[in-house]
């Protein structure tokens, strides 16, 4: 996802522009949408984003599809390809350099991927409640119980599974 700076590029410091638009990955599965302010500074622009996305995944204990809608912002700066050239303080493996590249324009997809990286539940739930699968049977306990026994493997467990077996009645 590609945005042409070239006005920006060619204004003066302090010069602002508002942007919307929308980037999808699809080896990932989501959709951004997006409203963004890029200033242009003495070394390139600074860009402040505001996202909205919503993620299609798994319960991680039940297994049921859901949707998780995800909002997030960021401030990243990218920097003109010709200041890192002329300034030798710059190092240009830094990982946390974006880089407006020769034809004015700078790649969203980068800091979206990693922001959606970070935003993404590592654990997603359906509910807070959810009560997950009969590791025997496969049972949702969400929408009803099943008959197995709970397999302990150590007998000092068995007062334990009394006690699984009284509340489940």
């Amino acid at each position: 996802m590609k945005i042409n700076i070239e006005s920006l590029m060619d204004g003066n410091i302090g010069v602002k522009e508002d942007y919307k638009f929308s980037y999808s990955n699809q080896q990932d599965d989501f959709i951004v949408n997006c409203s963004a302010s890029i200033m242009r500074t003495d070394t390139g622009v600074n860009v402040r984003s505001d996202c909205l996305s919503t993620l299609k995944h798994s319960c991680s204990r039940c297994l049921q599809s859901m949707e998780n809608k995800i909002s997030f912002e960021f401030d990243e700066s990218f920097v003109d390809q010709k200041h890192i050239a002329y300034d030798s303080t710059w190092d240009e493996k830094a990982d946390d350099v974006f880089i407006i590249d020769d034809t004015n324009s700078i790649d969203m997809s980068i800091p979206l991927n990693q922001y959606m990286l970070t935003e993404r539940p590592m654990a997603p739930l359906c509910d807070i409640e959810c009560k997950g699968l009969c590791n025997q049977c496969g049972t949702n306990f969400n929408n009803s119980l099943c008959s197995c026994k709970p397999k302990l493997s150590n007998p000092s467990w068995e007062k334990l599974r009394d006690l699984w077996d009284e509340k489940r009645k």
